[in-house]
């Protein structure tokens, strides 16, 4: 066997290990895609979209932008809190 397939079995086996890890602890492998923050033209189309949600005058999205970012951020925190702790 070459060293780039000992080498490659053994990372699958490592892959393979985490990932039982993760199960026992109830999470599961989710994989989707995102915005590419690198790509060219995203910091601009991000701010233009800032600035079109900076203008919008409706209190109920604004209500409900603030209500996203404050679950987001109790998200956040019990994450970390749980990271801690294990």
């Amino acid at each position: 066997m070459s060293k780039s397939a000992v080498r490659k079995s053994a990372v699958a086996k490592r892959v393979a290990q985490s990932r039982k890890r993760m199960r026992k602890k109830g999470l599961r492998l989710v994989q989707f895609w995102v915005p590419d923050t690198r790509a060219p033209g995203f910091a601009e189309e991000l701010a233009r979209q800032c600035r079109v949600l900076a203008m919008h005058p409706d209190a109920e999205v604004d209500a409900w932008l603030d209500e996203l970012n404050a679950e987001l951020d109790a998200d956040v925190e019990a994450q970390e809190t749980a990271a801690i702790d294990t």
